[in-house]
């Protein structure tokens, strides 16, 4: 079982970087459309990030069924980590994090796991009975 959900928690990050790929790719195509894009890119560029958590934990509950809020979980501390892994490598050496950047890393497994909850298990529907007079 917890096998299982480990590979439904990478299928959901493998997802979010496939989502966050073509986000990108769209949002850069519309930055380049405009005549001066500098205002969009930090605020296209968290759209993607969150867009793709989102997606990511909700593709890795419907991977799973069920247990939402765990594959959901594992998704987006794959993705967190990913990301932070490539910011550490794209930053110059003399910046650091500061504490809003730590929050808006914890904030991409916050809506990997809202993703995850959005995905419920289907209930078993009764059938209406039909009243015969």
């Amino acid at each position: 079982m917890q096998k299982e959900l480990l590979k439904n928690g990478v299928k959901g990050f493998l997802v979010s970087i496939g989502t966050s790929v073509l986000l990108i790719f769209l949002f850069g195509y519309i930055c380049y459309l405009q005549e001066d894009p500098r205002g969009l890119f930090a605020a296209l560029g968290l759209t993607a990030l969150y867009v793709s958590a989102v997606v990511g934990g909700i593709s890795a509950a419907l991977f799973n069924k069920s247990n939402g809020l765990t594959v959901g979980a594992i998704s987006g501390l794959l993705f967190m980590l990913f990301v932070v892994i490539v910011s550490f490598f794209l930053r110059p050496a003399n910046e650091t994090i500061g504490v809003l950047g730590w929050v808006l890393y914890i904030a991409i497994l916050a809506v990997s796991v809202v993703g995850g909850l959005l995905i419920k298990k289907p209930s078993k529907r009764r059938k209406k009975r039909s009243k015969r007079r």
